[in-house]
Formats: structure tokens, C-alpha cells, sequence
């Protein structure tokens, strides 16, 4: 799916490159998709494309080459949160599904939104995120604490 926008950036487009990238999944066209982030986060994709080298040439190759099998996946323990958009790319529905089938205890939150979801709408999946963690607190693992009170006795 990114393949348009990896060809833009290898050709040295890099704001080409950066505006496929972020509306191709989104399910926006590119100048709606700017204008929300712009109004989100000012500035942020200016920044995006200054910062392209880093997302096309050590992220997004580091994101493709993860690899996860079921066995792996089915060994996690922890309560597993899902967060997809329903507007958004098969693709990541797809995952989703993936997810359901190999981690028996994954939650899902669905907002109907696309992929920049959090930029669309984040109140939602702010709520969803800490309902979430309301559910699921972290424990503190034994010794943790003491090991704290020594770093600040030091």
C-alpha cells in the first residue's frame, strides 16, 4: 500500500511522498488530510517531510520487516487493546481480524473513523484508551519500588 509513496520518496519528492503516505490510508484526499493536521498539530507536516529521511529509510523498512507467527503471539498475556478505524484500509481490518484469531483476550475499539483516527476524532479514542487502562492497571512488579527509593537516596 505504501508503495506509491516509497517510489515518490525514492525519486526525492519527499513532500509527495509524505502527502500519499498520510492520505492513502486515511481515506482523506490530500489537502483535507493537511488541513486537519495542520489544524491538529501546526506545523506537523512540515515537520513530517523534514523529517522524511527518518520515517522512509529507517521506519517504515523497520515496520515491514516485523514479523510476529500465532504461537508468538498466542505466548502474550497481557490484555491486548485493538484500535482500528472502520473507515480505514482492508488492510488493517484484515490485522485486526489476525488479532482476534491469534490473542484470546484482545479488545477492540472502532470508532467509526478512518486511520488518522486519533487526529480525526481524539476524544473517542482517548475515552476508549482510558477506559482501557481503567480496566487493565499496570502492576507494579516486586522490588520495583525499593529500587526507585534507591535511585533517589543516590
Amino acid at each position: 500500500k505504501a508503495g506509491a509513496s516509497v517510489e515518490a520518496y525514492n525519486a526525492g519528492d519527499h513532500e509527495r511522498a509524505v502527502a500519499l503516505f498520510l492520505s492513502a490510508p486515511s481515506g482523506l484526499d490530500w489537502n483535507t488530510c493537511r488541513t486537519r493536521l495542520e489544524q491538529l498539530v501546526p506545523g506537523g507536516v512540515a515537520q513530517a517531510i523534514a523529517d522524511a529521511d527518518t520515517f522512509f529509510a529507517i521506519e517504515l523498512p523497520a515496520v515491514a520487516g516485523w514479523k510476529i507467527s500465532a504461537d508468538q503471539a498466542a505466548t502474550i498475556r497481557q490484555p491486548v487493546l485493538s484500535v482500528f478505524g472502520t473507515r480505514t484500509e482492508p488492510m488493517f481490518t484484515d490485522a485486526a481480524e489476525l488479532l482476534r484469531r491469534w490473542i484470546p483476550h484482545v479488545e477492540e475499539l472502532t470508532p467509526d473513523l478512518g486511520h488518522l483516527l486519533h487526529l480525526e476524532q481524539p476524544n473517542p479514542l482517548a475515552q476508549g484508551l482510558a477506559d482501557f487502562f481503567a480496566r487493565h492497571p499496570m502492576s507494579i512488579p516486586s522490588g520495583v519500588g525499593q529500587r526507585q527509593a534507591n535511585i533517589q537516596a543516590v
